[in-house]
């Protein structure tokens, strides 16, 4: 997992990376907050999904991994906690693979990571790195997030 803001050190290495610089340099449109929800094409199989919903209790929350995609979480607008850990540590709850690059997870609490995720915030899961995010931190608020996908064997070859 890649935890970063647009404007820190570690989001300037990962451009080093062809298929990271296109992601990033997406993301940091600035008039990314006036983009329409829904899907975008990028390029190579990559794409962005852009998404408007209100945190929700952890509670309410789901546990996910993906294996045919790395997911690039983007926070627009907004503040989340979401919580990761490694996918081991949880028990399958259903398999949607084939449907939507997804496997869920039953309710799990420790060992967990929790991060606060604000405005530029940046999260890069890959498949050992289930997570929940969407959550409240200090009640529900608005977010407008972008969730991009990205082919793992762009990045892992």
């Amino acid at each position: 997992m890649i935890y970063t803001n647009l404007k820190d050190v570690t989001a300037s290495l990962m451009k080093k990376n062809k298929t990271f610089k296109m992601v990033l340099d997406f993301l940091d449109d600035k008039d990314l907050i006036n983009k329409e929800n829904g899907k975008y094409d990028l390029d190579d199989g990559v794409f962005a999904l852009v998404q408007s919903y209100d945190t929700k209790p952890e509670k309410e929350g789901r546990w996910e991994s993906h294996q045919a995609y790395i997911d690039v979480q983007f926070i627009v607008s907004g503040d989340e906690l979401d919580l990761t850990t490694n996918k081991d540590n949880l028990t399958l709850d259903e398999d949607k693979l084939k449907e939507n690059d997804a496997l869920f997870y039953k309710k799990f609490y420790e060992p967990v990571t929790k991060m606060h995720l604000t405005t530029g915030d940046v999260c890069v899961f890959f498949a050992e790195d289930a997570h929940e995010p969407g959550l409240n931190l200090d009640g529900t608020v608005p977010i407008k997030k972008v969730v991009v996908k990205i082919p793992k064997d762009l990045i892992l070859n």
